[in-house]
């Protein structure tokens, strides 16, 4: 089977290192394309290392293995990052089961083996909870749903409409393979600090969050719905309460004000969650006809 690897870069002062390293481990026949939006010389040394490099003339992470995708020429499709956090001597152990027929997708599980400060706190934080939201909403049995390192037989990668530019395209790809029925697993992996400057920042994360949601809204709209309707719901079912508690020993209402303030967050959360009903039976009939 013929292997294409994919590394999106952005000034990245070790893509020589990491491109010499996996052609050590899938052999000189491999096709390692770059696709970079550089401003210094990685182009130059990726081109020298040996890699086929593809200019990016959008933006974007998610951009970057989009453009990539679209020019491999691999059965088997590989996904690296190129600051050195990931190492390809794990590829064989990504491949394996693909070549076997026994998972058409893989991922790379960096909690089993990551290193000291390879990750902050709050990026450990925010994975972890990505990757409960996915395994909860899509009945996966995974880690680590945000790994870099994955690998992807091209039929598969075929099947799957992926728009997103950004980060959130790791998500996105699980979700569509969710959606298309693709037989996911998972192989333990090491993950170590990146060499160059990062490319994380609070925007990312926040874009990968705002995706989230909406993806939940297009694929399980009753859980959003739901837990909306229970922000309005639990406040005005709580206050409610204490004003027939009132009324009940008193014989009278002082409060009007809070009559009318709880009922209208009651019938609030009573429409929000109909309406989340109602998108929902929408959704999975749209689905059945599809």
């Amino acid at each position: 089977m013929k292997v294409s690897l994919i590394i999106p870069t952005k000034n990245e002062p070790a893509i020589d290192k990491i491109i010499k390293d996996c052609f050590n481990v899938l052999g000189k026949n491999a096709e390692i394309l770059v696709v970079d939006k550089s401003t210094d010389d990685t182009p130059k040394k990726a081109k020298e290392a040996g890699a086929r490099v593809i200019y990016q003339k959008g933006a974007g992470y998610g951009d970057a293995y989009k453009v990539g995708f679209n020019h491999a020429a691999g059965d088997i499709v590989l996904m690296i990052d190129a600051d050195m956090t990931y190492d390809p001597r794990f590829f064989p152990k990504l491949i394996k089961p693909l070549v076997n027929d026994e998972a058409d997708f893989v991922l790379g599980n960096r909690f089993a083996n990551m290193h000291k400060r390879a990750m902050s706190r709050a990026n450990k934080l925010g994975n972890k909870l990505l990757t409960w939201l996915l395994n909860k909403l899509y009945k996966l049995d995974i880690q680590d749903s945000q790994s870099g390192m994955r690998a992807i037989k091209k039929t598969a990668l075929d099947k799957l409409s992926l728009s997103d530019p950004g980060m959130p395209l790791a998500s996105e790809m699980l979700i569509e393979a969710c959606k298309k029925g693709l037989r996911i697993a998972e192989v333990p992996i090491t993950y170590k600090s990146r060499v160059g400057e990062t490319k994380q920042n609070v925007y990312n994360g926040v874009r990968i969050a705002i995706t989230t949601i909406r993806l939940i809204r297009d694929y399980n709209p009753l859980l959003l719905f739901g837990l909306v309707s229970l922000l309005f719901l639990v406040p005005g079912v709580g206050l409610g309460v204490s004003i027939i508690h009132e009324w009940l020993v008193t014989g009278i209402i002082t409060r009007l004000g809070s009559v009318v303030f709880s009922s209208l967050l009651v019938l609030t959360g009573v429409f929000l969650f109909c309406m989340g009903l109602m998108i929902d039976l929408l959704v999975k009939e749209v689905r059945r006809v599809r």
